[in-house]
């Protein structure tokens, strides 16, 4: 399925006394402007619509709907073309109870998605100056074109409401790693989202580039304070497998904030400079109190056929003391690691996967800010790009 980033609605021209036989849909949202910046109402408004769970029948009726209209980048249809669907939807609605205005889901902030209403509007939102202002304003035969939110810069309000909410019950409350039952609603409000606004998918345009980790639910051999052992770090390749690590140590390093995932030529990958993928992790030795750094080196590719997913094949990786000038650093490093493997002067460790790890990443949600995946497992990632990040290898 191919789907547009949509977000914002006709307006006043559309919502005429001519609506009587066109269908809308919208959907509710709000944007915060950072992580940590939310407003109390914005996320009381999204608590009412995370608790609710839409019938699985009626979410398979509207992403038909979609399927054949905004997921082919078409958002002002013929009605006719969609009567099936509509009458498919009015059918559920009232079997459901959900054709009646329900007070507690009334008010708040829409954004539209989709309508028929072509009353002296093209398909392409194209109508003139009488028809858009109820011929108030001359002249009338002005042309204009509406559902400009693109060149407005007003996308991706729903969709960061549903994340403003996950991020509530998440990293507000300093957890950024939990388990996935606590916030399955979330995921499957961002999922819905994500789908009928065509953001399940890899575009190519938001994929490449720098990223910070935010909250993952990837908890396979890594307690919720990023605690695991130093096999489950590096694959089994370093000794001693049961010496205790902590990984998330983006404040001791001091770099809070700052990419530590990339995709695309800031990766430099040498293999192939277009698709690389490295991951770098900052973690402390937790009996020796020495800060490391693990740099994973891999690549992506984009599936043909599943547009939601993106395969990842790592190669290998560089294990190492992240202050390898610091003398002191370097000694714990090598008492801690030196007996049980190889190591260049600086106290790095390389290790290539003769057969090299596959790992899937399936889409609910990306745009040019945030790109939430599932892995393999089922296991979320939330990662937030980092506008002008320099690459991999740009100083830290």
């Amino acid at each position: 399925m191919t789907m547009s980033v949509r977000s914002s609605w006709v307006p006043a021209a559309g919502r005429s006394a001519h609506c009587a036989q066109s269908v809308r849909v919208a959907g509710a949202g709000a944007r915060r402007a950072q992580v940590s910046a939310r407003s109390a109402a914005s996320a009381a408004s999204v608590t009412a619509v995370s608790t609710y769970v839409r019938d699985p029948e009626l979410q398979a009726a509207i992403d038909a709907l979609f399927a054949d209209t905004v997921g082919k980048d078409r958002r002002r249809v013929p009605h006719s073309e969609v009567q099936s669907h509509v009458d498919r939807i009015t059918q559920l609605g009232s079997s459901l109870g959900l054709n009646r205005v329900r007070p507690e889901w009334n008010d708040g902030g829409f954004c539209g998605v989709l309508t028929t209403q072509l009353t002296g509007i093209s398909e392409d939102n194209t109508c003139n100056m009488a028809r858009l202002t109820f011929g108030r304003v001359g002249p009338p035969t002005l042309m204009v074109q509406t559902d400009q939110f693109l060149a407005a810069n007003t996308e991706g309000k729903a969709e960061q409401a549903a994340i403003d909410a996950l991020f509530a019950e998440t990293i507000d409350k300093g957890r950024r790693r939990v388990p996935h039952s606590e916030v399955q609603s979330h995921v499957d409000r961002i999922a819905q989202l994500g789908s009928s606004l065509g953001l399940n998918r890899v575009r190519p345009e938001w994929n490449d580039g720098g990223f910070c980790g935010v909250l993952t639910t990837q908890l396979m051999g890594i307690s919720e304070d990023n605690t695991c052992n130093m096999a489950r770090l590096t694959f089994g390749r370093v000794g001693p497998p049961t010496l205790m690590v902590q990984t998330d140590q983006f404040l001791a390093a001091n770099t809070e904030g700052k990419a530590e995932q990339w995709k695309g030529p800031l990766a430099a990958v040498a293999e192939d400079p277009a698709h690389g993928y490295p991951v770098r992790t900052f973690l402390r030795l937790i009996d020796a109190d020495v800060l490391g750094c693990m740099l994973v080196e891999g690549l992506y590719d984009i599936d043909p056929v599943k547009e939601g997913t993106l395969g990842v094949t790592f190669t290998g990786f560089r294990l190492q003391p992240a202050r390898p000038s610091d003398p002191e650093d370097v000694r714990k490093w090598r008492e801690a690691l030196g007996p049980h493997n190889e190591m260049d002067e600086a106290g790095g460790i390389d290790v290539v996967f003769e057969k090299r790890v596959r790992a899937t990443l399936s889409y609910i949600l990306m745009d040019p800010e945030w790109h939430l995946a599932l892995g393999g497992s089922g296991s979320l990632t939330c990662m937030k790009a980092v506008p002008g990040d320099r690459g991999v290898n740009a100083p830290m």
